[in-house]
């Protein structure tokens, strides 16, 4: 299988042919999880962050990925920019900093 051997640009390419965000079928919505996944693996983020325009899912795997690489900075900036799912992330449920500098992104967005 194209994903056990990391080659992503044909396992994306798969499950992309039959991927539906949405999709009243479960398994082509499965398939778009699936497929926003492949593109985290792959480290394709300014794919995820172009899809996350128009795609909840996009813009959480995105921030996931972010999250999971420890890239702060980038997370601030989503927060900052009104991504709730970012902010989240740097925040945790009752505004708990997971990071170093998360109170300062708590304290910028209610200036």
């Amino acid at each position: 299988m194209a994903e056990e051997r990391a080659d992503w640009d044909r396992a994306i390419a798969v499950v992309a042919a039959v991927a539906a965000c949405y999709s009243t079928d479960h398994e082509r919505h499965n398939a778009h999880l699936w497929h926003m996944d492949l593109l985290a693996r792959a480290g394709r983020r300014v794919e995820l962050a172009t899809l996350g325009h128009r795609d909840v899912h996009a813009r959480r795997r995105l921030n996931r990925l972010l999250h999971e690489e420890g890239r702060w900075e980038e997370l601030r900036r989503r927060a900052r920019s009104g991504d709730a799912g970012a902010r989240y992330l740097l925040e945790g449920p009752a505004g708990d900093p997971q990071d170093p500098g998360a109170e300062q992104v708590g304290d910028q967005l209610h200036e």
